[in-house]
């Protein structure tokens, strides 16, 4: 007999002793029985009263523990088409392998946050404060056995938590236990509304593989801003995101090809940047010496042929 139908037969007991019926026998008991007095009817009634109130949150709570199954069961059938890539995500990517055709609002919907909450349960993620009273969560030692690492851009700068095929495929296996964790604090996880369509987020800069065999440099040396509009001129930017003014520059200086001395704001090659054929030259305007950086065939090739380093650096500075 379940918690919940004690209460009820103890509330139904009460109810007939405030009636004057024995419970047991369901028939009256005697006048001058110590259940007829006023006194003790009044508190056979409260009694009831509060268990009634209890009976009622009980089974709100059943019933919401009922909807919170249906709401993050993960089916076998779509544990199944949860594989790991052969490289690195965020948690992100893998939440999107997890809902994949499942909208926020429809049942089977597992949220992003709950995936990263259950993490921090398990001491794999941790918060760290950051300005504004904002925080991220970042990958914990004991994270990095299990194929998680913290990434930081050439700046030195927190990017994202990473996840490898083993982690990734490990979270997969945890399907079950992530449910379960998502039913245990359902209250923190609401159904959002159904909405309209948001509209898609554009992807950062990218070429296909066709996009890539028709890169040609130009027939003479060139400034990094036109190589910039040429690349950006390859793709539709109301689909990707060009490239921003200043990324190349930043990837060749990361690489050791370009230099900054002092103070001076405009990169020059380094001895290796001279070998692939990017050189300096000076000019005059406004009575002021600049020195620019141009890039010959070779250099704007070299460009080319590492044009998916280039967009993975772009990747991370976005």
């Amino acid at each position: 007999m379940t918690e919940l139908q004690i209460m009820k037969n103890a509330k139904a007991c009460l109810e007939l002793l405030a009636k004057g019926i024995d419970p047991l026998t369901k028939t009256p008991v005697p006048d001058d029985d110590v259940v007829r007095k006023p006194a003790l009817i009044k508190y056979l009634n409260y009694t009831a009263e509060i268990l009634e109130k209890n009976i009622s949150a009980m089974q709100i709570l059943e019933q919401s523990e009922q909807n919170a199954s249906a709401r993050f069961f993960v089916s076998e059938e779509r544990k199944a088409n949860f594989h790991a890539v052969n490289e690195d995500v965020t948690i992100t990517n893998i939440s999107n392998v997890i809902n994949a055709g499942i909208s926020p609002e429809q049942d089977g919907f597992i949220p992003t946050k709950a995936i990263s909450e259950w993490l921090e349960s398990k001491e794999l993620l941790e918060k760290r404060s950051i300005s504004g009273g904002n925080y991220r969560r970042i990958a914990t030692e004991k994270a990095v056995d299990f194929g998680m690492t913290n990434l930081y851009n050439s700046k030195g700068n927190f990017k994202s938590v990473v996840f490898t095929p083993q982690a990734q495929q490990w979270i997969y296996d945890c399907m079950d236990e992530i449910s379960e964790f998502c039913i245990q604090n359902a209250e923190q996880y609401p159904k959002l509304e159904k909405t309209s369509e948001p509209p898609a987020e554009i992807p950062l800069f990218r070429l296909t593989p066709e996009q890539k065999a028709q890169l040609s440099p130009f027939a003479e040396e060139t400034k990094i801003s036109e190589i910039t509009k040429y690349l950006n001129s390859m793709i539709d930017t109301s689909h990707v995101k060009p490239l921003k003014n200043g990324i190349i520059s930043g990837w060749l200086f990361s690489e050791r090809f370009l230099q900054k001395q002092g103070n001076q704001k405009e990169y020059t090659p380094t001895p290796q940047g001279e070998q692939i054929g990017i050189f300096c030259k000076s000019y005059t305007r406004n009575g002021c010496d600049f020195k620019i950086s141009l890039f010959t065939p070779q250099a704007q090739q070299y460009i080319f042929d590492h044009i998916d380093d280039l967009i993975e650096f772009n990747r991370l500075e976005n």
